[in-house]
């Protein structure tokens, strides 16, 4: 019998803004997935923190980060993480 414990896991980034605008961005995975492009908008100079959500049912190593895309290209450091809970009994 294989038994497998579904996790979600929360990915958090902060993006500061130096003047008012609209940044755009994608999350990127390791397994190749890329989420649709999304917008924040700041009202002035600031910091917004922003999240998504990967769940995983089964044994994997891998990243997720974070691609600004406009006004500026920066792509942050990869979140790494190992998921180990599938068990045969």
């Amino acid at each position: 019998t294989n038994c497998c414990v579904t996790d979600v896991y929360t990915f958090t980034c902060s993006i500061t803004a130096t003047a008012a605008g609209t940044v755009s961005y994608i999350w990127e995975r390791s397994d190749g997935a890329t989420a649709p492009t999304e917008t924040i908008s700041f009202d002035g100079a600031g910091t917004r923190t922003i999240n998504t959500t990967w769940t995983l049912g089964g044994n994997y190593s891998g990243w997720q980060r974070l691609r600004i895309l406009a006004p500026n290209t920066v792509t942050s450091n990869n979140a790494t993480f190992t998921q180990s809970n599938c068990y045969v009994y």
